[in-house]
């Protein structure tokens, strides 16, 4: 099995056991205390306009917020489970989520 195999059926097995049901993932962070922190640091330095891609976006949460700021976003993630609790918990217009490598 190769490593990426090992990290997809981690995560898959940990995301297929979840609803998305709030404070259920206990790292699923208020935006207010994870990218609103992380988007003061870098809003100056991209561009709105432009695709934003949010690497490992897990249940959306963050991906959520960065949705309100820029005019499209692209959340990637290992786990399809991930995927779809984000599509459905996490879901908007302007935002797509999709699995990195099913």
């Amino acid at each position: 099995m190769t490593t990426a195999n090992r990290y997809l059926t981690s995560w898959e097995n940990y995301w297929s056991t979840l609803t998305g049901a709030p404070g259920e993932i206990f790292w699923d962070a208020d935006p207010a205390y994870g990218a609103q922190q992380d988007f003061a640091l870098f809003k100056d330095y991209v561009d709105p306009q432009l695709l934003l891609i949010d690497l490992g976006c897990g249940n959306g949460t963050q991906t959520r917020f960065l949705g309100n700021r820029f005019a499209k976003v692209l959340g990637l993630e290992i786990a399809p489970a991930a995927v779809q609790i984000a599509r459905t918990k996490n879901a908007t217009a302007n935002i797509t989520y999709r699995c990195l490598i099913c």
